[in-house]
């Protein structure tokens, strides 16, 4: 699906240089979009085919293909390194951003704009441990939209909460579908993240799983309109994780609070105002997963965390009489290509499995 969307980026990357009958400014924004969504594109990519960005070893770790011609056949596939990804992103994004426009309304937030750019460059640089230039991007981001959803205003339909449509929600940056058509059933560990006054309690709904009851993000018509992409929401987590990292506590608290201030019963809202900055970046952890829950960037986090911080987090599940666990910073949380793609192109180096 990824490289679907980069071959396309590609064809109409390709197609613009033999454009005449457009002006200079509508053929620069229409290439810093398609370059916007492939590098969105390789991020994803990355981080599901690599092992987590580590200063000292990217440069050797393999990540994945470069694509970049609209060519289909005698292409080299070898896998760049996951710092060569990286820079790539970075350079996509860094090269385009002044040709999109500041923001785009709600019905067009499938279109990336300087907002979407900047939040998605923050994120690049929150995953390489780079949290300063990460807090000046999404500063940059906040400063074009910052409009967060009170979901004490959203009405609740038989007890579950639901999203705007997209086209009428202004937290959206950049949409993206993460084609969650399916429930998603929540831990014991992950329903006890929630107070009883929290909002984001309404997401959930009883479904039923081997004949049990169960609460999950139902995919039906209250929650369908989940993106994926660049929501204001994360970037004051970002702002909180990096102000939280940089030991900037004041700063760090008040991201927090404008958060969620907007996702807390109003009555029952009290500022948080903590001082220590290890309990600090834990509260922040466990905020992005009451938030993010059903984002991909919980797989992300659990593999920086890992990484920069060593919170040694395993993960063990069970289905029926089978139970599979995954070993902190194990060669698994990278994950296998398919070997049909290897078969084809024997350049493809298959990751490591233990």
């Amino acid at each position: 699906t990824f490289y679907g969307q980069i071959f396309l980026a590609n064809v109409v990357l390709d197609g613009l240089t033999r454009v005449t009958d457009g002006s200079v400014t509508e053929i620069d924004q229409l290439m810093a979009e398609a370059k916007l969504h492939r590098a969105f594109a390789y991020f994803q990519l990355v981080n599901i085919y690599g092992v987590h960005y580590d200063p000292t070893t990217s440069s050797s770790d393999l990540g994945v293909p470069l694509r970049l011609g609209v060519d289909l056949e005698n292409v080299d596939l070898t896998r760049n390194t996951v710092e060569e990804i990286y820079e790539f992103i970075i350079d996509e994004i860094l090269g385009s951003i002044n040709a999109l426009p500041d923001v785009v309304s709600p019905q067009f937030s499938f279109r990336p704009s300087k907002a979407g750019a900047w939040g998605l460059l923050s994120k690049v640089y929150l995953y390489q441990g780079n949290y300063d230039l990460a807090l000046s991007a999404v500063y940059n981001a906040l400063r074009l939209s910052n409009t967060l959803n009170d979901f004490n205003l959203i009405d609740t339909n038989e007890g579950v909460r639901s999203f705007p449509l997209v086209i009428d929600d202004t937290e959206i940056i950049w949409y993206k579908d993460n084609q969650s058509d399916f429930d998603l059933v929540l831990s014991d560990e992950s329903l006890a993240l929630y107070d009883a006054d929290e909002l984001r309690n309404d997401w959930l709904a009883p479904v039923p799983i081997n004949n049990d009851m169960r609460l999950a993000y139902n995919a039906g018509a209250n929650n369908q309109n989940f993106s994926d992409g660049i929501n204001v929401a994360d970037l004051f987590l970002i702002s909180a994780e990096c102000n939280a990292r940089l030991n900037n506590i004041q700063q760090a608290n008040t991201d927090l609070n404008q958060l969620r201030i907007n996702r807390i019963q109003t009555d029952a809202f009290t500022l948080i105002n903590i001082s220590n900055q290890t309990t600090l970046l834990s509260f922040v952890k466990e905020e992005r997963r009451r938030e993010l829950v059903r984002s991909s960037d919980r797989l992300f986090d659990i593999k920086r965390y890992n990484r920069f911080d060593n919170d040694n987090i395993n993960l063990t599940h069970s289905l029926g009489a089978e139970t599979a666990r995954l070993e902190a910073n194990s060669p698994n949380w990278a994950f296998p290509i398919g070997q049909l793609y290897i078969n084809q192109n024997p350049e493809i180096v298959q990751n490591p499995r233990e």
